[in-house]
């Protein structure tokens, strides 16, 4: 006479509590990126290899030993970058896009006042000329602010 034997080619939540004496938050955690081989009402049935191996070869939980390390390791590089915060060695990045931004606005807008200094300073030129000129000028603003940021070589010469 036959015996009953669970068919183990997919397998449940409760199933892998069982077979792998691990909780079921854990399975879960360890299942959240497998997707289920078949649904019944209430039940996510999954390919049983596929859920044994994120199971165990997943990422397996640190020994606590191993975990408090890291975390100590982790307040020790918060430490130290606090410090260097206090001694002036880091800049808050918030402020530092704020003075540059208002830096390169102030740059951009005396360099389109050029034309009209030039109308004034410069003997011989024209307010045609200076339209001339603030087109250029602003057509190279424009091709500055659109162009990637590439690293460019600066000579070492260059002071």
């Amino acid at each position: 006479m036959p015996t009953y034997r669970p068919d183990l080619f997919f397998v449940s939540l409760s199933q892998l509590r069982v077979l792998t004496g691990r909780d079921a938050r854990t399975i879960r955690k360890a299942l959240a990126g497998v997707s289920p081989t078949k649904r019944d009402k209430r039940t996510c049935w999954y390919s049983t290899p596929v859920a044994l191996e994120a199971i165990f070869c997943g990422a397996m939980p640190l020994e606590p030993a191993r975990a408090r390390a890291r975390f100590d390791e982790a307040r020790a590089n918060l430490a130290e970058l606090e410090l260097q915060r206090r001694r002036g060695q880091l800049l808050d990045a918030d402020d530092v896009t704020r003075v540059w931004s208002r830096r390169i606005l102030s740059w951009r807008e005396r360099v389109r006042g050029i034309p009209a200094e030039a109308v004034v300073h410069l003997p011989g030129f024209t307010p045609a000329m200076a339209r001339g000129l603030s087109r250029l000028i602003h057509q190279t603003l424009v091709e500055l602010a659109d162009a990637p940021t590439a690293k460019r070589e600066v000579p070492d010469d260059a002071t």
